[in-house]
């Protein structure tokens, strides 16, 4: 009697591990769609904790703890995350949050865009970032005369890289 009430007992705890088991590989693997883009900041030295508990917040997974989980008993990969800005848009599962993070396959939004019509002088550019506030006239006038800074850039002359 004593027998069958562990091996039923066993049994159950096998069962309960199996359909747990296939839940949490089954939530791992779940894209969640993202009504807009999300951008996470991962910070060098930031804590798998702190991490999940950001990614849950911003909508990203389901449950934190389970993040936790899965990176640090499945995939025993959170030292190989590298830090960076990331950008997860449309739908996105925490399966692939991690290869994202592991892959560093960092986010470097464009900073400035704009066209330079053609037949443009260097004074009427200089005047357009002016006027974007991205720098002062004085700032724009020493870069121009930079050799040291436009060959650092790989410009070999301002002149012809702007108006070829």
């Amino acid at each position: 009697m004593k027998s069958k009430i562990l091996l039923i007992i066993f049994i159950a705890g096998l069962v309960f591990t199996a359909c747990g088991s296939f839940y949490f590989f089954r939530w791992a693997k779940h894209p969640i769609p993202l009504l807009e883009e999300v951008i996470v900041e991962l910070a060098k030295g930031e804590s798998l904790h702190t991490l999940s508990e950001d990614l849950e917040h911003k909508g990203l997974i389901t449950n934190g703890r389970f993040f936790h989980l899965w990176v640090k008993y499945h995939e025993r990969s959170y030292e190989r995350f590298l830090a960076g800005t990331y950008r997860f848009v449309e739908k996105v599962s925490p399966q692939e949050i991690i290869q994202t993070m592991v892959e560093g396959k960092t986010y470097n939004p464009l900073a400035l865009e704009f066209t330079i019509p053609e037949g443009a002088t260097l004074a009427q550019v200089r005047a357009h970032l002016v006027a974007l506030e991205v720098g002062t006239e004085e700032e724009f006038r020493k870069l121009e005369a930079d050799k040291v800074w436009l060959e650092h850039m790989g410009i070999p002359l301002l002149e012809g890289f702007l108006f070829p």
